[in-house]
């Protein structure tokens, strides 16, 4: 069984996605003309929609998912984001000045940024804290390998 979490890469997660789902609102408020079609533009902002919606139910389970899954979607979700509002966003609002989603499409490029380190620390975490034998030892008389047993079962402070 892997272990879960560090506190840090939990709460760097669930910070990347709280930035990100600020600037999936803000469009949704202030943007009434991307309606649910097939037009190009919307596609894309359908795409965004979508991949939020999977970022927060990551969120919600990231406690329960294997060490290298959380590896994969934390680096994946948090470079897609990354990528695309920075493109999209921070680069168009240099470029031609910002318009209202602009500053919240910033925040979701520090969400991403925020969730690309999260995958980071869940790779930078030791794989040897989670591969402990729980089993007991062998080689110790019978009444020793039972104390041996429980003593690996209890949690320390």
């Amino acid at each position: 069984m892997a272990a879960g979490p560090s506190a840090l890469e939990w709460q760097l997660f669930v910070v990347g996605t709280g930035l990100i789902r600020v600037h999936v609102v803000d469009h949704l408020l202030t943007e009434p003309r991307f309606g649910w079609s097939l037009a190009p533009v919307t596609v894309l902002f359908e795409a965004a929609t979508a991949l939020a919606v999977v970022t927060v139910v990551v969120a919600v389970v990231y406690g329960r998912l294997a060490r290298w899954l959380r590896q994969a979607i934390a680096l994946s979700v948090g470079s897609t984001w990354l990528l695309a509002s920075l493109v999209h966003h921070v680069a168009l609002m240099l470029i031609r000045g910002p318009e209202p989603t602009d500053y919240t499409g910033v925040s979701a490029t520090m969400g991403g940024l925020v969730i690309v380190v999260a995958g980071l620390a869940a790779r930078a975490r030791p794989a040897a804290a989670s591969m402990r034998c729980r089993r007991p030892a062998r080689h110790l008389p019978r009444a020793e390998r039972r104390e041996s047993w429980v003593d690996s079962r209890r949690r320390w402070p």
